[in-house]
């Protein structure tokens, strides 16, 4: 099976595999197919045909993850482990840059957990973004701190926010996102990397 092999290869891929039985080769015969693979395949291996399973994290590449957030406590914020990871291109914009920067150079098969300051993961909470709203604008007849809701913004999208604080006449809403001036502990463990230009 061996000479059959390394005949197909040595003649550049040209012809048919051999599937009939051949009879059994001396040793020296075989050591010298066995020469002629080693030489030839790492060459079929080499660019343009890059291993794609091997290959490291950098950008654009499209990266396929577990991941889990959790706060310094210890409370899990968000994961998908025990579950399908997921894939997205690095510089896509999917994931904050200070996550992104965490996962240059790994590999499949690698796990980490790294910690992201707010500085880089959700920021600090800015007082500009906390509000007074009339509450007349809310039609619940129940409000209290710690609901969130969905508010338009000028461009016509969706922002959320969150309930501080409850009056008779109004409520102050927090626009900050929920995670900011928290350290969030990045757990991640990579299943695949592949040049992005592949899709």
């Amino acid at each position: 099976m061996w000479w059959t092999l390394s005949l197909f290869i040595t003649r550049s891929g040209i012809g048919p595999l051999l599937t009939s039985p051949t009879p059994p080769l001396p040793p020296e015969r075989v050591a010298g197919s066995l020469l002629c693979l080693w030489e030839v395949l790492p060459q079929l291996r080499n660019p343009p045909y890059p291993d794609a399973m091997n290959i490291e994290i950098q950008t654009n590449t499209r990266v396929t993850l577990n991941f889990s957030l959790s706060l310094e406590d210890g409370e899990e914020v968000d994961s998908n482990f025990g579950a399908e990871p997921v894939s997205f291109v690095m510089g896509d914009g999917s994931l904050l840059p200070g996550f992104e920067r965490r996962l240059l150079g790994m590999r499949p098969g690698d796990e980490a957990e790294f910690q992201i300051p707010p500085a880089e993961g959700f920021g600090e909470p800015q007082d500009d973004n906390v509000q007074s709203l009339p509450r007349r604008d809310f039609d619940e007849a129940s409000l209290a701190p710690g609901m969130l809701f969905s508010f338009a913004d000028a461009a016509g999208g969706e922002v959320p926010g969150m309930v501080a604080e409850v009056s008779e006449e109004t409520v102050k809403v927090d626009f900050n996102h929920p995670l900011s001036g928290r350290t969030i502990n990045f757990k991640v463990r990579i299943a695949q990397v592949e040049p992005a230009e592949l899709h």
